[in-house]
Parts: C-alpha cells; structure tokens; sequence
C-alpha cells in the first residue's frame, strides 16, 4: 500500500527496506521506462533561478500540462522513506513549485534518471561491522629539531 518492501533476513540480523516497485510504478506513470540512468541526483553545473519560469503565455501553457506537483510529492514520498539521496535535489525543485519552468522541469526528470539507475538499493538496518579507518597527512617541516 505504501510501496514499500521490508525484508528480514534471520541468519545476518539485518532488515532491508526498499521501494523498487514503488520507483518502478511513477517511472510507468510519467512515461519514463527508457530513460537514461544517471549516476548523480542532480547536475552540478545547473543553476535554477526563479528567472526561468515561463514568461509567455505558450510557455505558461505548455507548463500547465506538466504534472510537476505531483512528480515532487511522489519524489518526495521516495526521498523521505528509502532515498535520503536524493532530498537536497527534491528541495531545490520544490522550491520553484508555484510558477516552474522547463529548466526546473529538466531537473525533476533527472532525478527520475537517476532513481531509475538507483531502484535497486536498499537501506540495511542491523547488526554489522563497521571499521572508522582514519588517515594523517604529516609535514616533516613542521616537526621541532631537536
């Protein structure tokens, strides 16, 4: 009901929660089955500005057709429950919910490419070890003479 799968697995003390047939369904919904997988939740290099809503009426139009509401929520639904990965590019398209345009648009679409690559993985809860490794990077000039 919720798209989401929890699994126990007894001999490893662990439980795996994931929503790939949750991630599945909105890639079915939008039309996205063939899309690129992206190995990024968002590109770097683009810069949304408010300035890049659509300021014609074609454009505003074209915009209306978008389900871009829906697309946020139904992201927002995957980032809140098993991709933590993906919060900071679901926020940064929320936030131009009220008049987006087709570069917002664009990055929202991303993030579908990159959850297509992403579907698979699963949080791991549970009993497993763990080893904090810590590195140094000493100076010798820093060192006293003595």
């Amino acid at each position: 009901m919720l798209g989401i799968q929890v699994r126990h697995n007894h001999d490893t003390h662990t439980i795996s929660i994931s929503q790939h047939a949750y991630i599945d369904s909105i890639l079915h919904w939008y039309h996205f089955t063939d899309i690129k997988p992206l190995s990024t939740p968002m590109d770097t290099q683009v810069c949304l500005m408010s300035e890049q809503a659509p300021l014609t009426a074609t454009k505003f139009a074209t915009m209306c057709n978008v389900l871009y509401h829906e697309a946020i929520g139904m992201l927002n639904w995957a980032a809140l429950t098993t991709h933590p990965d993906i919060v900071f590019a679901i926020t940064t398209v929320a936030c131009f919910g009220t008049n987006p345009g087709p570069a917002h648009w664009e990055v929202v679409k991303w993030i579908f490419c990159y959850l297509a690559s992403m579907c698979n993985l699963c949080l791991l809860y549970g009993k497993t070890r763990c080893i904090l490794e810590g590195y140094m990077d000493t100076d010798s000039s820093m060192a006293k003479d003595q």
